[in-house]
């Protein structure tokens, strides 16, 4: 388990979902934030705050602006309501061909100002996702998000679940790892009375519907390392981390910095195949059905599982359906004269072989973590009702004390695997970095004039 992590026992998944043959099959998408446009529609065009686009495959633009009521959606009328000063967000929708649109996004015609729009697209489900920056007069903010299919809004969430001082744009990674399910997995960093905290959430649309629930994860709880006497580094590096695409099309890799410990970390997130979420349930499921009905000596029990999980067919891949059986019924002798019911035995054997399939899927990568523990999600936090299929692994990949950088566009970049850390900084106009090595960092380097970061990370294979 990863320390200090959230770990909830959930009720059992409903079967009948893909299976771990289909793992290096699965098709998926990931994006970030589209950069800021520079040509809005005309109307009210001084006025606008922020914006952000994307453009679909066959040519539609998406652009999000921010602005007045009046402003975004002029009338003929002469002056201006009170209503219609109100701060607001909407979406230009502007095809190849044909007149342009505009959209409001609902409920933001209120007293909040709508800031750091940010748009990603999703091909497969044809679905615009809005995330944005509600911000209050007292400075705080909520992360919410909406989506949009044919030009139809769903229901609004609250990533953050409360107001937070957020100074930086969250950063943003869908991935797509089934027909089924679409993950957009949100970072960002959150100003407090004792420093900076940086947070991330994997937003779940099963069946395009909302998971009900999204944990928020508070990343300074992966640092193992004591709190720091004091942290040297400037404060602008513990709000440069954030969220971008893993090693493949289920996982994304995190980066940031922790100011109580003056310590970064990389670390990954990644969804567990929904057939080996069932498998593990109908272990559960069964051995306290067979284990509750007359008293069995424990090496029965044992047999009648692994035997009962073998000749499942559907669930998972043969070899791993062997090996995850082979698991169970290990399990069961050395933990039935242990643990007291056999409904909590039950519920151990379910997270044993959610460990032992997440580590057999964790062969896939080259950097090993340092330590994992998994995080459930499922339609309710408070009052778990329905079966949940979510299940996350989040694990620990390096972590390395933070060296001497200037304060001034301080930007963190992470390998696809983590296991190797960019920081950039500027300094007297000129672009300074350090690579990670082994432990520690290489000595500060500097980028030629009119050299560029992205091409430098490219340049190492990134």
């Amino acid at each position: 388990m990863v320390p200090g992590f959230p770990h909830r026992q959930l009720a059992r998944a409903a079967a009948g979902a893909a299976g771990l043959a289909a793992i290096l099959a699965l098709a998926g998408v990931g994006l970030a934030p589209a950069a800021e446009a520079q040509d809005p529609l005309a109307a009210g065009a001084s006025a606008h705050q922020s914006m952000s686009q994307v453009y679909s495959a066959d040519g539609v633009r998406y652009e999000a602006i921010a602005g007045r009521l009046d402003d975004l959606f002029p009338t003929a009328s002469a002056g201006s309501s009170v209503a219609g000063n109100a701060p607001a967000l909407a979406v230009d929708v502007v095809p190849p061909e044909g007149a342009p649109r505009r959209l409001l996004v609902p409920g933001t015609e209120g007293e909040e100002q709508e800031v750091q729009p940010s748009l990603v697209y999703e091909e497969a489900t044809s679905t615009l996702f809005v995330l944005w920056l509600a911000q209050g007069s007292n400075g705080r903010s909520h992360l919410l998000l909406d989506a949009m299919a044919d030009e139809q809004w769903g229901h609004r969430v609250s990533v953050t679940r409360e107001a937070m001082v957020i100074e930086r744009p969250p950063s943003i990674v869908l991935t797509r790892d089934s027909p089924l399910r679409t993950v957009l997995h949100v970072a960002w960093s959150a100003e407090e009375r004792a420093g900076v905290r940086t947070f991330y959430s994997p937003v779940v649309l099963f069946h395009g519907e909302y998971a009900g629930w999204n944990p928020r994860l508070e990343l300074g709880l992966l640092d193992s390392h004591p709190a720091a006497a004091a942290s040297p580094p400037p404060g602008t590096v513990y709000r440069a981390g954030g969220v971008s695409d893993g090693v493949d099309l289920r996982s994304v890799v995190l980066a940031f910095a922790n100011d109580t410990t003056g310590h970064l970390l990389t670390a990954r997130s990644r969804v567990l195949p929904m057939g080996l979420v069932a498998f593990s349930d109908e272990a559960r499921n069964h051995l306290i059905g067979v284990g509750g009905t007359w008293r069995r000596t424990a090496r029965e029990l044992a047999d009648d599982v692994a035997d009962h999980l073998g000749g499942l067919a559907q669930e998972v891949h043969v070899g791993a359906r062997a090996y995850l059986a082979r698991a169970a019924r290990a399990f069961v002798l050395e933990n039935a004269g242990v643990i007291a019911t056999i409904e909590e035995l039950g519920d151990a054997l379910r997270r044993h072989l959610l460990e032992a399939g997440a580590s057999l899927l964790g062969q896939e990568f080259e950097t090993a973590p340092q330590t994992c523990g998994l995080v459930e999600v499922g339609p309710d936090d408070a009052d778990q009702t329905e079966p949940a299929v979510h299940v996350f692994e989040v694990c620990r990949i390096r972590d390395r004390a933070l060296p001497e950088i200037g304060e001034e566009e301080v930007t963190i970049r992470a390998s696809r695997d983590g296991g190797l850390v960019l920081l950039t900084w500027r300094e007297n106009d000129v672009v300074r970095f350090r690579l990670s090595e082994g432990s520690g960092w290489t000595e500060p380097r500097s980028i030629e004039p009119g050299g560029d970061v992205d091409l430098l990370w490219k340049s190492l294979g990134r």
